[in-house]
């Protein structure tokens, strides 16, 4: 009894230090001290605590960049916690969803959704009073369905776990605003940014009775607001939104917290989106010497305002400037998030096309071919993420006259978007589009003619024949219809782009006309009180 009475009080004594540490920033003096409790508790022969303290030391090797670390202490972890409490237990859930979410960060929803369906099914049956730990479960679950763009399942998800939080805690706990926050971010996901619009105006109103105005998650929320807004076209308010939550977050934290550059850097984007590049610049460069000079690890969050910056400097056409800042993102996230991570590939990705577009196309083939790669691993052979290297290292192929090779590319890319959005989604059509393109190139006409009707068919039942979004499609079909000697459809295609063409300078012609009817009446008041 002594012997076990002196192991808790040593063991709890040494996880007590763990934590002081973590939270002083010692992390290597934390890892430390937590291997140290586990080796404890091993020479103890308590596997309970074993288990705990692996839990712990994989959480703080997560924190602390260690991926590898921390993915074989859960796992342990877990093993542990099967024998010891049962592959049913809580225990055992609560360890399946830590090793889920280490998953889930590192962009690996393949692995972690298994892990995440398990942990729920155990609580529905182990503990089905366990409203919090359940409803944490399906915020999971939701991230993993929007990864994978099944935005119906993850809001339904999303809507479970918002129903059981509102069970346990009411209607007005301040805690129910991140889900609505994660539906919000889901509706945008899928293009919906009116129904986000109203999720985030329910977050603000709930901020509002249960937080300080200054609080960082009201700060927050008003941001996304902003996003939902200029999705909508309306810039002025988004841009009022965002001024207004970079000011709350000074006063509640500080003018160089990393939380401030984040809305700086969304505020940039925003510039960006407007056409005001002049704005974006410094606002971005004010971000990341924000994130360069924080405490603790905001590695990431600088390579994403680096990717940023490449994309503001590629489309002022300025590609020394947006390759180097690529690099520099693209080492940055190697760094931080390890080589095969979901926002390596991306960087690879951002990189290669620019070094295409410059015509460099050994280098481009290269990354993209690295890309598809972690692409591949981390979310399967045929997830919606792959399609896009594979669309690019075929147009790199295609620079290096291997148009054969493109040719496999492009409808290995087609067969995915098929099995994945069904045959009328417009993005089938665009890999139809950039299939029959190809195919115009390597001259098999009647080919490239099938590809380019049937993407023709899916975006005038989307869209309808008069839409702009059909002007490269028609363009195509001219080609292929003059090099099969058909003059007259020819010339038919070209008459349906100049009709669009004039309908879309009809329309801003009629549109600069009504704003300037609106401001004269403005002008004429300000006359008169003068």
């Amino acid at each position: 009894m002594n012997r076990g009475g002196t192991m808790a009080y040593d063991w709890e004594e040494l996880n007590r230090q763990v934590v002081r540490l973590f939270e002083e920033g010692n992390q290597e003096q934390a890892l430390a001290q937590a291997r140290a409790a586990v080796q404890r508790a091993k020479q103890a022969g308590d596997r309970e605590h074993v288990a705990l303290g692996l839990g712990n030391l994989g959480e703080l090797c997560r924190a602390s960049g260690d991926y590898e670390g921390a993915e074989r202490a859960l796992k342990e972890s877990l093993e542990l916690y099967q024998a010891v409490s049962g592959p049913d237990s809580p225990d055992a859930a609560a360890a399946l969803y830590s090793l889920a979410m280490l998953y889930l960060e590192r962009g690996d929803c393949p692995q972690a959704e298994p892990l995440l369906a398990q942990a729920l099914g155990i609580l529905d049956k182990s503990s089905p009073e366990d409203a919090l730990g359940r409803a944490q479960v399906l915020v999971g679950l939701a991230e993993c369905a929007q990864a994978g763009k099944r935005y119906d399942q993850c809001q339904q998800r999303l809507e479970q776990a918002l129903e059981l939080l509102k069970g346990a805690l009411g209607e007005n706990d301040p805690e129910l605003g991140p889900v609505l926050v994660s539906l919000a971010d889901n509706c945008m996901a899928a293009g919906r940014p009116r129904d986000a619009e109203d999720a985030l105006r329910q977050v603000i109103r709930l901020y509002e009775n249960t937080l300080t105005p200054a609080h960082p998650a009201f700060a927050d929320a008003l941001a996304r607001l902003a996003e939902a807004y200029l999705a909508q076209g309306a810039a002025q308010p988004a841009e009022s939104l965002l001024q207004q939550s970079i000011e709350l977050l000074k006063q509640a934290l500080s003018p160089e917290d990393p939380e401030v550059a984040d809305k700086l850097a969304r505020l940039a984007r925003l510039y960006l989106v407007t056409g005001q590049p002049e704005k974006a610049e410094p606002h971005q460069k004010q971000a990341l010497e924000i994130y360069q000079k924080a405490p603790g690890d905001w590695a990431a969050s600088a390579a994403q305002l680096q990717n940023d910056l490449g994309q503001f400097y590629e489309s002022q056409g300025k590609t020394d400037e947006a390759e180097q800042a690529y690099r520099t993102a693209l080492q940055a996230r190697q760094e931080a998030l390890g080589p095969d991570h979901p926002a390596v590939a991306q960087s690879l990705n951002n990189l290669a096309v620019l070094l295409c577009q410059r015509g460099e196309y050994v280098q481009a083939e290269a990354m993209h071919r690295q890309a598809l790669s972690i692409r591949r691993a981390c979310f399967g052979e045929t997830h919606l993420a792959v399609t896009e290297s594979l669309d690019n290292l075929a147009a790199a192929c295609r620079g290096l006259n291997q148009l054969e090779q493109a040719e496999q590319l492009l409808r290995e890319s087609l067969s995915i978007w098929q099995a994945n959005a069904g045959p009328d989604h417009p993005g089938v059509a665009q890999a139809q589009y950039n299939l029959g393109s190809l195919l115009c190139i390597r001259e098999d006409y009647a080919g490239s003619e099938q590809a380019l009707r049937q993407a023709q068919d899916i975006l005038t039942r989307q869209y309808g024949p008069n839409d702009p979004r059909l002007l490269d499609l028609y363009n195509a079909l001219k080609v292929v219809s003059e090099k099969q000697g058909r003059a007259p459809e020819a010339r038919e295609f070209t008459a349906r782009i100049n009709r669009i063409y004039k309908a879309e300078y009809d329309k801003e012609k009629a549109a600069a006309e009504q704003a300037a009817a609106q401001r004269e009446p403005a002008d004429g008041q300000a006359t008169d009180k003068s």
